[in-house]
């Protein structure tokens, strides 16, 4: 498929494991520059960083940052941009997800 993304830069959150990784891959197989964005795997998000550098022939980088942290997410930002360039996609993949019908969910656990 083409996607016309080669020239394009994308941050995904959660970028690191899961469904991010797999998103990260496709995107970087459609031409995008990829920052792989993680909170606690940063073994991981490197990894991936490296492969998509070598497999793809694409920018990528490893941006550490707890997106529930306004400044974090500020941050990584501005590192992607210095980085890789003007950001043109987000994907919003990472997320807690707590067990349980969400009509049991308390205020604290929405925020």
């Amino acid at each position: 498929m083409d996607l016309k993304l080669r020239g394009k830069t994308a941050l995904v959150t959660g970028g690191s494991v899961g469904l991010g990784r797999a998103i990260c891959r496709v995107l970087a197989a459609e031409g995008a520059a990829v920052a792989v964005n993680y909170r606690s795997h940063a073994a991981e998000a490197e990894a991936l960083s490296a492969e998509l550098t070598a497999s793809q022939g694409v920018r990528a980088v490893a941006l550490g940052a707890d997106v529930a942290e306004e400044g974090e997410v500020a941050a990584m930002f501005q590192a992607a941009a210095e980085r890789l360039g003007p950001l043109d996609i987000l994907v919003n993949n990472a997320a807690v997800c707590p067990t349980g019908p969400a009509k049991d969910f308390t205020a604290a656990q929405w925020n």
